[in-house]
Parts: C-alpha cells; sequence; structure tokens
C-alpha cells in the first residue's frame, strides 16, 4: 500500500484518499496525470467553509460569464437530451411527485404569474382576453399582432375610464 501526507492536515493516508487530476494536455496531445497533494476530506472542507463565506459566488459568475456558461449547455446538451430520453418515466414521476408536495406553492407562483400578466397586459393575457370573448382558442391568436396591440388599447382605455371614475 502506497501513503502519502496531506500538506492540510499534515495526516498519512493511503493514496486513495487523495484526488488524480490532469495536467493540460500538451500540442502533441498528451496528458500528465498527478496526484493532488491535499486529501480528499480536506477539499471538501475547504469547499464548504469557501461556500459558505460566498453563498452567491456560482450565481455572479454564471452572470459574469454568460459565454462560458452558453457553451458549457450547447456542449452538455446531447448528454442531458440523451438521458431525458432514456429516463422519461423517472422525470414524469418525479414531476408528479414535486406538483403533489408543492401544491400550494406552484398555486401562488400561477396565480402571482396571472396577476403580473394581467397588470402588464402581456401578449398571452391579451390572447387570453379575445379567446374568452370569441369561439376561438387563443393559439388562433398567435400570428394576430395588431388585433392584440389593438384590445391591449382598449382594455387600457377602460381601465383609465374606471380610474377616473373612482
Amino acid at each position: 500500500m502506497i501513503y502519502k501526507v496531506c500538506t492540510k492536515c499534515n495526516i498519512e493516508k493511503t493514496i486513495n484518499s487523495f484526488s488524480e487530476y490532469f495536467f493540460k494536455p500538451k500540442k502533441d496531445g498528451t496528458k500528465k496525470k498527478s496526484i493532488r497533494n491535499i486529501c480528499k476530506e480536506c477539499c471538501n472542507k475547504r469547499s464548504k467553509e469557501f461556500f459558505q463565506e460566498n453563498p452567491n459566488y456560482k450565481k455572479d459568475w454564471r452572470k459574469n460569464n454568460p459565454e462560458k456558461v452558453k457553451a458549457e449547455n450547447l456542449r452538455a446538451k446531447p448528454r442531458t437530451d440523451k438521458w431525458r430520453a432514456e429516463n422519461k418515466l423517472h422525470l414524469t414521476i418525479k414531476k408528479r411527485e414535486y406538483r403533489l408536495k408543492n401544491k400550494q406553492h406552484i398555486r401562488n407562483k400561477k396565480s402571482e404569474f396571472s396577476k403580473q400578466s394581467r397588470e402588464n397586459l402581456t401578449d398571452c393575457y391579451v390572447r387570453s382576453v379575445l379567446a374568452k370573448r370569441s369561439n376561438l382558442k387563443s393559439i388562433d391568436f398567435y400570428g394576430e399582432s395588431q388585433l392584440i396591440e389593438l384590445k391591449k388599447i382598449q382594455l387600457k382605455l377602460r381601465r383609465l375610464c374606471r380610474i377616473s371614475q373612482n
């Protein structure tokens, strides 16, 4: 058995207690593998401490590096799409469990969204209003941008009339 001393805790541990890492590939494509000087336990403690001290680090990093986030998402997309296709049943069960556990939260979010939609007169809300007052569905109004704009103006005028009467 091979042993190594951790530079953080100064305890001699087996080589399995240390992580491996690769150096950047050389121009000829070869990689050099090595073993870290800090054991896995100390690495975990250090990262936990760091993220407790910097709770918004990941969020800030994603906000400051959108091109890297996009590149990573594109690189991972085929892998995630494949997993989703293979695990459809698992995903539907998880979604159902989430909806059952969080009924009230989902209901509150929906009502909050619909309230904001109503206040801001979003296209989605205006299409639903048009659909309620006709025999058509809201999907039928997707290409009708002029009709939606006219309905928005009409709704704004009604609101102004109500406010001026009060």
